[in-house]
């Protein structure tokens, strides 16, 4: 085997989604590959989470070279969208979905894609009964947790993809002949194999030093340490090997992928490199960590102890004299959660640590292995902190001996819980708005947008705040639900105040979940005429005299003091006189009354009765 396995970590904890891998893309139609059911089922009108596993990450960085492996652009590894399963009688060989793909996959021999059933619980509250965790990745399926609870998750047991990311390189075949520095990338496995990443390995070389995107490099002869395996920061490197201080012949740390996390892209872990031996008690690199999706209106905890949610890279084992395995990143952990009350009595842990290398336990030198890099935790808005901490902190790197004083291997790089990245705005939208524009137009406000992607979308209410004060809803629209292509919608208020008017878009799901949009300013020049009414307070009736403009058509409307329009009339003006009958009155109080002409908006205040 090249590739460690940590299945005896799973053990005991409750799987919960289905996989399958996808082998291409049709239309609506998903070919597949490799199905896993046993803990779920794909069902018609069940989500799935569309997710580009693997790419060409490395162009033509693939020879026995220094270069061999670092990442030049990110291609699709990393992005993901949210599907609707339409029909699944091609199973166990395709299935289809509502609406074609978004995004484009790649499906070349550097790539992997995969989906997996994003699980509902609740109706519309849910308390786990057991601990949860991801299917192990096997280099084609697993490796993700996703759970989502349109009402309150309440979090009893642990949710965690422990060490079920990208898998940890071998050690070596026993070998020995002197410290070999440049072997970066080898078909042999006199050294050690390097961990998985985000490209699948096509290059012909699964051995060397060097990493392959984000897995760590294996350890070279003589007995060097395996590199930690990279996500958000870099794996650290191996430790220098039997006799080698001078000449290190340790893996090179897994790639740093914090460059390339965005709104639509994230990572499992890096594997750990395998040490290299010649003793036959060398240890391999260990697992990545893989990623947790959680997606839930509110949060708490109900526990004895502390409770977590966790995607930590696991730690690898301990070599005697030779080299050492290194430790997998962390990977990714995403909170799409609006608000938590975790319990004092129930302290909740949010962690994508990263793995320890292992340790040399003979008292000569030889190399220890790499920390993992740190991973990723992502709150969309400002991270919870009552009664919840939250980590992402670098693999430690292993003693190189068990003498007292001993050097170490390289701890994984970048500083603690840099990857925690609050209103990093990850969210799976319901909606995902492609633009939002508003423009002045013979006295009305014309406010278009246009979505990109809608899934459970029933409608969006506008928002109106003028100058500064609290927003009010001034109208609504209809969401056409789910779709997959380019939507426009568009919405006029007739009425805007003089002064700055701002818009937002309140985007409301079937399920009662909202999210909101950029604001956009339009500024309403305070027009050059003015106006009185009579009688003021007004009852029934009221006339509007016009002083310094003239007047032909012209529209009045009462605004409350929150902003929202609350009566509204086209009346014709006789001269400088308007004449309002109000049809519909007004529950008692004050109003802001705009009249808008062909030359001129105008505001003022009237009393009803």
């Amino acid at each position: 085997m090249i590739l460690a396995a940590f299945a005896a970590a799973f053990e005991g904890k409750a799987q919960i989604n289905a996989y399958a891998a996808v082998t291409g893309i049709s239309g609506t139609t998903l070919s597949l590959s490799n199905v896993n059911q046993t803990y779920h089922t794909f069902n018609a009108g069940d989500q799935i989470i569309i997710m580009q596993m693997q790419d060409d990450v490395v162009g033509s960085k693939k020879n026995n070279n220094s270069n061999y492996g670092k990442v030049g652009m990110a291609a699709n590894a990393g992005i993901y969208e949210v599907a609707t399963i339409a029909s699944v009688a091609g199973l166990p060989n395709s299935l289809t979905v509502t609406a074609a793909p978004a995004h484009a996959y790649a499906f070349g021999g550097a790539s992997s894609v995969q989906i997996i059933s994003f699980r509902k619980y609740g109706s519309p509250d849910y308390v786990t009964t057991a601990a949860i965790t991801a299917l192990p990745w096997n280099g084609k399926i697993g490796g993700v947790v996703a759970m989502q609870v349109s009402g309150k998750l309440t979090v009893a047991y642990p949710i965690t993809a422990d060490g079920a990311g990208f898998r940890g390189g071998s050690a070596s075949a026993n070998y020995e002949v002197n410290c070999e520095t440049a072997v970066y990338a080898s078909s042999s496995s006199n050294y050690a194999a390097r961990g998985e990443g985000i490209q699948v390995n096509n290059t012909g070389y699964l051995y060397g030093r060097n990493p392959l995107a984000s897995g760590g490099g294996g350890g070279s002869d003589d007995n060097g340490g395996g590199a930690g395996g990279g996500n958000y920061s870099a794996g650290g490197q191996g430790g220098a090997g039997w006799t080698c201080t001078m000449t290190p012949v340790g893996g090179y740390g897994g790639n740093a992928l914090s460059a390339y996390i965005q709104n639509s892209r994230f990572f499992m872990g890096g594997g750990g490199g395998g040490g290299q031996q010649n003793n036959s008690v060398g240890s391999a690199g260990s697992n990545g960590g893989g990623i947790v999706i959680l997606k839930a209106n509110s949060l708490a905890t109900s526990c004895s102890g502390s409770v977590t949610i966790s995607a930590n890279g696991a730690n690898a084992a301990n070599s005697g004299n030779d080299g050492a395995g290194g430790g997998g990143a962390g990977g990714t952990v995403l909170m799409n959660v609006n608000t938590f009350s975790a319990s004092a009595s129930c302290p909740l842990k949010v962690q994508g640590n990263g793995g320890n290398g292992g340790n040399v336990t003979d008292a000569n030198s030889h190399g220890g292995g790499g920390g993992g890099g740190q991973g990723v935790v992502l709150y969309p808005g400002a991270q919870p902190t009552t009664n919840i901490t939250t980590t992402t902190n670098v693999g430690v790197g292993g003693l190189n001996s068990g003498s007292a004083g001993a050097s170490s291997a390289n701890s994984g790089s970048g500083t603690n819980s840099a990857g925690v990245l609050a209103n990093s705005g990850f969210v799976f939208l319901p909606v995902k708005l492609a633009a939002f524009t508003g423009q002045l137009v013979d006295g009305s406000v014309v406010l278009k947008w246009e979505t990109a992607m809608e899934k459970n979308n029933d409608h969006f209410e506008i928002e109106r705040s003028v100058s500064g004060g609290d927003f009010a809803t001034i109208g609504e629209v209809r969401g056409v639900g789910n779709s997959d292509v380019l939507t426009d919608y568009a919405f006029t208020d007739p009425a805007p105040v003089a002064g700055v008017n701002s818009y937002r878009l309140k985007q409301v799901d079937i399920d009662g979940t909202a999210t909101y949009s950029a604001v956009v300013a339009i500024e309403v020049s305070v027009a050059a005429g003015n106006f009185t009414v009579y009688p003021n307070p007004v009852v029934d009736a009221f006339t509007v005299r016009l002083s310094g403009v003239t007047a032909g058509s012209c529209t009045v409307t009462l605004f409350d003091l929150s902003g929202k329009a609350v009566y509204m009339t086209t009346a014709q003006a006789n001269g400088a006189l308007i004449p309002v009958t109000l049809s519909r009155r007004p529950v008692p109080g004050i109003y802001v009354i705009s009249v808008r002409t062909q030359q001129a908006q105008m505001t003022g205040k009237i009393v009803v009765r």
